[in-house]
């Protein structure tokens, strides 16, 4: 793995752990919450998180807006923060506030999935059947794949036996061919 994947798993580490700390502080009404070194700590950790992403689409040649998968976790970061602001901050009430914590957990829970297998459906809910690979090339078309075979046969042919290659097989659902 390289540093700037390390760096960008270890901040996931840092910032969920801190996110689950400030929510058992929520729940027990504890002054830590309000103190400085909390309040500002997340900010700097999930900024490095940020850059660390960023960096790592850059390098991979793949786009929110562009890739489904990365659109999905950049939607659920979004979710992710908003319910957090609530969970923390601004809910009215504790079991608002409650209810929102165990919502953002989901919803981290889901980004992690998102990234683990690059899908934005992650938990098979489309029935990956097939195979697509997308050529980061120019001018390479989509191809849709029955077998393993397959795959390895294309990824030869174009050049793509690398492990950037990974990036770009993702299951699809079998109707939607």
């Amino acid at each position: 793995m390289n540093f700037i994947l390390w760096v960008h798993v270890f901040c996931v580490i840092l910032t969920i752990s801190g996110f689950i700390v400030r929510g058992i502080w929520m729940l027990a009404d504890s002054p830590l919450l309000h103190r400085p070194w909390v309040r500002v700590t997340p900010h700097i950790v999930d900024t490095l998180l940020l850059v660390a992403g960023a960096t790592l689409a850059v390098r991979i040649h793949q786009y929110p807006g562009v890739n489904s998968w990365l659109t999905a976790k950049t939607l659920g970061l979004v979710g992710y923060i908003l319910l957090g602001t609530v969970a923390l901050k601004r809910g009215k009430t504790k079991r608002g506030r409650i209810a929102a914590w165990v919502t953002a957990l989901l919803v981290f829970g889901y980004i992690i999935a998102v990234a683990l297998t690059r899908n934005p459906l992650p938990l098979g809910v489309l029935g990956a059947a097939r195979v697509q690979v997308r050529s980061m090339a120019a001018g390479h078309p989509g191809y849709i794949l029955r077998s393993k075979l397959e795959v390895s046969d294309i990824q030869d042919t174009m050049g793509l036996n690398t492990p950037s290659t990974l990036a770009m097989i993702r299951p699809i659902a079998a109707d939607a061919i």
